[in-house]
């Protein structure tokens, strides 16, 4: 008998971790409109077709990493460590430093700071914004292409992303 689409205990099932994670998430961060839509999004695709359902069942991985960056909001570290500013600052300048005309060495930043550059400035914003959408549309490509690589991508990308 091929598997079900509906049945009483997927149902529950996929209400109770709902529900869970809406509750924990209200009570960590507080509602967010972002958070009833992930659940409306992975309800859909777990309920809409058996294809569908073996997506989002892979791309779990991503949506972990989607509520463990939100919840990251609750415990900041500053409360847990000492946050290390200038060392990584002093660092930073001793690696890249930019010695000025005066003298004085700059971070690159810095540098950037006094000499803007608003086309420079535009591309760097956009290779920033594709820190999430370009590693998704690569697991998109690799799911379809070769899931053994897309699940040694995906468990790759949480790993890292949890040590950063």
């Amino acid at each position: 008998m091929p598997p079900r689409l509906f049945t009483a205990r997927l149902i529950l099932t996929m209400a109770a971790i709902s529900a869970a994670y809406m509750l924990v998430s209200y009570f960590l961060i507080g509602f967010r409109p972002e958070q009833l839509f992930l659940v409306i999004l992975c309800n859909l695709l777990f309920f809409a077709s058996l294809a569908t359902r073996s997506f989002i069942v892979a791309f779990s991985v991503f949506v972990v990493y989607w509520i463990i960056f939100d919840y990251m909001k609750a415990f900041p570290n500053y409360r847990y460590h000492a946050v290390h500013i200038e060392s990584i600052y002093n660092a930073e300048k001793n690696i890249f430093g930019i010695t000025t005309a005066g003298g004085k060495v700059i971070t690159p930043n810095e540098y950037w700071q006094l000499h803007p550059h608003t086309t420079l400035d535009i591309i760097a914003g956009i290779f920033y914004l594709c820190w999430i959408p370009v590693p998704l549309m690569f697991a998109i490509y690799l799911y379809f292409k070769n899931r053994r690589q897309f699940f040694y991508f995906a468990f790759t990308f949480l790993l890292v992303n949890l040590l950063g």
